[in-house]
Order: C-alpha cells, then sequence, then structure tokens
C-alpha cells in the first residue's frame, strides 16, 4: 500500500516492481527533502489512521517514496471520494498519505516562485494572510474611500461559478513552466517537473474509491463535481496543491486588475478550503472622483468578465454577482476609478 522497502537497496513500487539503486536519477531529490515534507504533511494529519499506519515505519516509507521518484516509477494512488455537507455541500478527493508527502515536496520547491507572483491583497493560502487579515484590509480600503463612512462608496461583489471546476489544466500547466525556468539550472528541475505534470494531469475520477452513498452527489450541482467538468478541465477539492495552485492560477487575474485596470482597492480572497473558492472583487467610487453612482464601474466590469473569459473561461455566478452601498462585508474589496 505504502510502498514499503527494505535496506538492502531494492525497494518496492505499488505493484510489486523492484527498483534497483542503478535505476535512479543521476542527480535526485535529496531525502531529506522528504523527511521535511512528511514533518509538514504530518503536523495536522497525525491523529488520522492513514497518518499513523505510514507512521508505524516511516524511515522505510519515505525510503519508498524516494526511490520511485528518483527512478521516475512514482504512480499516484486511487483517492478517496465523498461528499462533506457542512457547512455546504463539497466534493472531496482526498488523497493517499504517501501522496500527500508528495503534493508537500512539490510545494516546498516551488512556493517561493509562486509567492512573488501574489499581489499583496490576495489573502486566500497563504502565510501571514487568510480571512481576518482580508477582512482588516477590506474595512481599511472602505473606510479610507468613504472617508469613515461619511460619504457614498459602492461595492461590487463577484463569484467565479464552480471555479475549482473550471481550472483549465493545460493553461495552468504552462503558466507554472513560464514560472518556473529559474529552476531549470537545478540538477532535479525534470523530476519535480515531473511530478507537478503527474499531480496536475491526474484524473482522481478514474480510479477513486467512493467512501458513503452515492446518493450524496445528488447534493452538489454539476460545475461542483469534478465527475462532471468538462475535459482537460478541473482539479479535486482536499489536494494540498490544489489549493496552491489555484491560487497562482488567479494571480494573473490579480495583476489585470491592479496594473491594467489601475484598481486601487482591490482584495480577493478565493478559498481554498471547504468554503467558498471565489475570489471577490468590489468597486467603489469617491465622490471627489469623476464617477459618482454605481453606474460607473459599469465598464470595469466589463472589462473584468472579458478578461476572466479570455483566460478561462470562467462564468460570474449571477447569485453572488451584484453591487451594493458601502457596508462592512467579509467578501469584497473596494476599487476607486483611477481617473
Amino acid at each position: 500500500m505504502f510502498g514499503l522497502c527494505g535496506l538492502s537497496g531494492q525497494s518496492y513500487a505499488g505493484a510489486g516492481e523492484k527498483i534497483s539503486s542503478s535505476r535512479i536519477c543521476p542527480y535526485p531529490i535529496p531525502l531529506v527533502d522528504f523527511y521535511d515534507a512528511y514533518e509538514a504533511c504530518r503536523q495536522h494529519t497525525r491523529h488520522t489512521a492513514a497518518a499513523q499506519l505510514f507512521e508505524l515505519d516511516y524511515e522505510k516509507n519515505l525510503e519508498a517514496l524516494y526511490k520511485e521518484v528518483n527512478s521516475g516509477t512514482y504512480k499516484i494512488s486511487p483517492a478517496t471520494a465523498f461528499v462533506v455537507r457542512e457547512p455546504v455541500p463539497r466534493e472531496i478527493f482526498a488523497s493517499a498519505f504517501r501522496d500527500r508527502v508528495i503534493q508537500h515536496l512539490v510545494v516546498q520547491k516551488i512556493l517561493p516562485l509562486l509567492e512573488k507572483q501574489n499581489i499583496q491583497d490576495s489573502y486566500a493560502c497563504r502565510r501571514g494572510k487568510g480571512t481576518h487579515a482580508a477582512i482588516r484590509r477590506l474595512d481599511h480600503f472602505i473606510r479610507s474611500c468613504s472617508q469613515n463612512y461619511t460619504k457614498e462608496c459602492w461595492i461590487l461583489k463577484l463569484d467565479i461559478k464552480g471555479f475549482f471546476m473550471s481550472i483549465d489544466r493545460t493553461i495552468l500547466y504552462r503558466q507554472l513552466l513560464s514560472l518556473l525556468t529559474p529552476l531549470c539550472n537545478e540538477p532535479s528541475f525534470s523530476l519535480v517537473l515531473a511530478l507537478i505534470s503527474q499531480i496536475i494531469f491526474h484524473d482522481p475520477t478514474t480510479d477513486c474509491i467512493i467512501k458513503r452513498k452515492r446518493s450524496d452527489w445528488n447534493l452538489l450541482p454539476q460545475e461542483k463535481s469534478l465527475f462532471h467538468a468538462k475535459k482537460g478541465c478541473g482539479l479535486p477539492l482536499g489536494n494540498y496543491t490544489s489549493q496552491i495552485l489555484a491560487n497562482f492560477y488567479l494571480s494573473s487575474f490579480d495583476h489585470f486588475s491592479k496594473h491594467d485596470l489601475r484598481i486601487r482597492r482591490y482584495v480577493r480572497y478565493g478559498h481554498c478550503s471547504f468554503e467558498k473558492e471565489f475570489p471577490a472583487i468590489s468597486y467603489s467610487c469617491c465622490p471627489r472622483l469623476s464617477c459618482k453612482t454605481s453606474a460607473s464601474y459599469t465598464s470595469s466590469e466589463e472589462n473584468v468578465s472579458a478578461t476572466m473569459q479570455e483566460r478561462g473561461p470562467f462564468p460570474w455566478n449571477p447569485v453572488q454577482a451584484r453591487s451594493s452601498s458601502c457596508l462592512p462585508t467579509c467578501y469584497g474589496a473596494c476599487l476607486q476609478d483611477s481617473r
């Protein structure tokens, strides 16, 4: 199950294939990196049965992963699929613990470069950010734009419908390739790239283990399920890498909003957990600017929608997309006309 190996230099893949030490890549990913990934992975999951089973012989299990990855024989194991009902129905694909270790390994390799792509006002799945920080930043923007709630201020909140299931894996992979160019001279770059490719393009619906009742999927709209996603699209909720990569996927849109549209007051919080996974965008107009009503941000909304169609395409959720007068809100951002 975990690809156990002995200390004699031979290990066994999931299917029982022997891996000779001579087949290891001449520039392997160091074994210590696997230990670091394991420590990060078990930090919040040590109480689970899968983590405890792995921990019973973690040295051999990590050695097996080390040899499988560096020999090019590593394969993703079947995930466990189920639906959670709280706080809202969500489809989850829980990876095997050994695969979660690999996901942490990949994130440790590429996260520094991904972080450089993020704007300051992106708050999802980032160290030192989060919901509370986004709320405080939004409150600052609203107070600044409305002159401490003494002037009218407008907010536009937008939601991407079925965001995770709308992600084009090919576009995501191409964006990552261009970003990871600085790493191409590192000895183990080809191995890391092979892991990234396998994680992104792996379709967990083909070999997953269904947990609980199949009728649970009746609670989900089709745009919230990988089983109904367009071919070549969708990242599974439950993968650690899905949270990080989804945030990176929208970073280009953040830069477009901030730099091309020159939107000064902008906050995005795309929660990649079991709650709401949408970027919240708001638009506000100060009385001192040329646009003084809610209708003044129509052109910006059209530009945003057109850009999302080019880069996704991403359909807006008509239920969540709305404008309102300036009131404190958890999801949103204040956008000020640059003129």
